[in-house]
């Protein structure tokens, strides 16, 4: 089973505001991601779901990788991405 959810540290705060880059201004907002599959499967389950909320995604940044084990062995994979946007003018 695979899901999806902000981080509740972040979740109702405003994005982290990044320094311009050229003329464009740039947002930041972190992500969790997870899956049984592996770590490339729960970024990219976490990616799919912010393409369906988030316009004009520019980049990710894994933030942090973390498991949970079931008797010895991984049960889900969770990893915290941070991703960039570029703001609408």
């Amino acid at each position: 089973m695979e899901r999806l959810f902000l981080s509740s540290r972040w979740w109702g705060r405003r994005p982290t505001r990044t320094a311009p880059k050229g003329s464009e201004q740039e947002e930041a907002e972190k992500i969790v991601g997870t899956s049984t599959e592996g770590i490339e499967d729960a970024i990219d389950h976490a990616l799919a779901r912010a393409r369906k909320t988030l316009r004009n995604l520019d980049w990710f940044e894994v933030v942090e990788i973390r498991g949970r084990l079931l008797d010895r062995s991984v049960e889900h994979y969770l990893v915290t991405l941070k991703l960039g946007f570029k703001m609408e003018e």
